[in-house]
């Protein structure tokens, strides 16, 4: 369990920056399933991480790599 005020860093894949990133991510889809990486094609990461309870929640950095865009997250855990 995290304690209030922790730090979540997360690298994951993020919403794609252009068309040929989106194309390239088609690999990791196929590999993990379209289902599974719904989440990561809408963006929806940081709203899924407020969900989860924490504050602070942003995408701090995206990298275009061969298999897509990569975006580092940040999140502080809330004291609620």
């Amino acid at each position: 369990m995290m304690r209030p005020g922790g730090e979540l860093h997360v690298a994951d894949w993020g919403r794609s920056t252009g068309l040929w990133m989106r194309g390239a991510f088609l690999a990791i889809q196929l590999l993990d399933g379209f289902r599974n990486t719904q989440d990561n094609v809408e963006g929806r990461l940081v709203e899924l991480f407020l969900d989860a309870g924490f504050a602070e929640v942003s995408q701090q950095r995206t990298f275009s790599t061969v298999f897509g865009t990569m975006a580092l997250y940040r999140a502080v855990k809330s004291s609620c």
